[in-house]
């Protein structure tokens, strides 16, 4: 039978810390939805290993690291009035560091780590419920479901399988997004590695902190505010969220992930290749015109769309090497830009010779993204009265367009 403990990680010197910190957040983190980031890492490991040891390193890496980002030992705070967000940090904080036996011989509610390998580690073999816990998995897909006050900004769990680890980590998409967790991920490990080795904890910038690159320091009028909302088709408000038609039963779900061989992906590359000789499109572009074709393909049968309804993607474009100069790697937060491709016929779309023509429309689209458009959406969210309201502008959910 599996078992679990939750070790409860204190940050390293918390005694020394303020009883209160307040942590502001940017305006980029006020567009991301109420939902958390959630990342898993697998990794083999020998017969013979020390399962306590691996704990107590993995224990005294987290101190450290939770200390250095100081957010991700916090709770999401919202003000009611205007819907601002920020992080407040107690003393007494901890972060969860749950452990997961399920690495016994008469265990299997999880999948071996030889079964994981066998098939390449699916996603639809990863279920996000059994390795962390629910109350970061649940309601992924509407904004608002994780509003509630003091919500943990991070959680972790250990899971040991059958020949292996299964890293779960939960990190709220208010405070950082993909790229930023990667980041804190590198540095947790950096530590770990060292306090295992005896060695000296490598060098920590204070800059990835830093969030005031991503805010506004004007609050803009009212004629500017009515020239950003032109200029920045991505984002939109919503007093009330949208009511689900009358008896709708959600369709189940099941996660895919597809890779790409290099062979195929410059098949792929030819296949989307530009008319005009002087245009360039890369391979990430070419691999959104076939999934954003597919997935249109595919709603049709059940939407039955008229097929010259215009449509659009949405995409995430990531603003660390757009803004000049950089924001570190491992910057904490929210650093993403949407992109949006200029609206097309869902006929145009799932052409069959559309591909070229997709493609560079999403090389097109961002290459909008520059640090003038970064600059324009803080200012706008600054000149938003209540922040709670900002919504992505995407009918994805029982519509037809797609965001990425």
């Amino acid at each position: 039978m599996g078992r679990q403990e939750t070790i409860q990680i204190h940050p390293m010197c918390w005694e020394d810390e303020p009883d209160t910190q307040a942590i502001s957040l940017s305006a980029f983190d006020h567009l991301m939805p109420r939902i958390y980031v959630l990342i898993t890492l697998v990794f083999a490991l020998d017969a013979s290993v020390n399962t306590s040891e691996i704990i107590e390193h993995l224990k005294a890496g987290l101190e450290i690291t939770v200390a250095q980002f100081p957010a991700l030992a916090g709770t999401l705070q919202t003000n009611e009035e205007d819907g601002s967000l920020w992080v407040e940090r107690k003393k007494e904080n901890t972060v969860d560091m749950i452990v997961n036996w399920q690495n016994g011989e008469e265990d299997t509610e999880l999948p071996t780590y030889q079964e994981l390998a066998k098939r390449g580690f699916p996603a639809a073999m990863l279920e996000g419920d059994k390795l962390l816990p629910q109350a970061v998995t649940a309601k992924q897909l509407f904004r608002g479901d994780n509003d509630e006050k003091d919500t943990p900004v991070s959680t972790f769990q250990v899971n040991f399988i059958r020949g292996g680890l299964i890293l779960g980590i939960g990190v709220h998409h208010s405070v950082s997004d993909g790229p930023g967790c990667d980041g804190f991920l590198s540095q947790w490990a950096e530590n770990t590695r060292a306090i295992k080795d005896g060695n000296r904890l490598p060098r920590f910038n204070p800059m990835n902190l830093d969030r005031s690159r991503l805010n506004s320091t004007a609050t803009p009028t009212a004629t500017r505010m009515q020239e950003l909302s032109a200029k920045l088709p991505t984002f939109r408000l919503v007093k009330e969220p949208p009511t689900l038609p009358e008896g709708f039963i959600m369709p189940s779900f099941s996660p895919t992930m597809y890779h790409f061989p290099k062979q195929k992906c410059e098949r792929l590359k030819n296949d989307c290749k530009p008319s005009n000789p002087d245009a360039w499109v890369s391979t990430y572009d070419c691999i959104m015109a076939v999934l954003w074709r597919a997935t249109t393909r595919a709603k049709i049968p059940m939407l039955k769309p008229d097929m010259d309804k215009k449509i659009n993607l949405t995409h995430a474009v990531n603003n660390r090497k757009i803004l000049d100069p950089p924001l570190p790697d491992r910057y904490l937060g929210n650093a993403v830009s949407l992109a949006q491709v200029t609206p097309m016929a869902i006929k145009d779309v799932i052409a069959e010779d559309a591909l070229p023509a997709i493609a560079l429309a999403i090389r097109r689209s961002i290459s909008r993204i520059t640090p003038q458009s970064i600059h324009d959406l803080a200012e706008w969210v600054a000149g938003i009265e209540n922040k709670s309201q900002i919504n992505i502008n995407v009918d994805a959910f029982l519509g037809m367009d797609l965001a990425a």
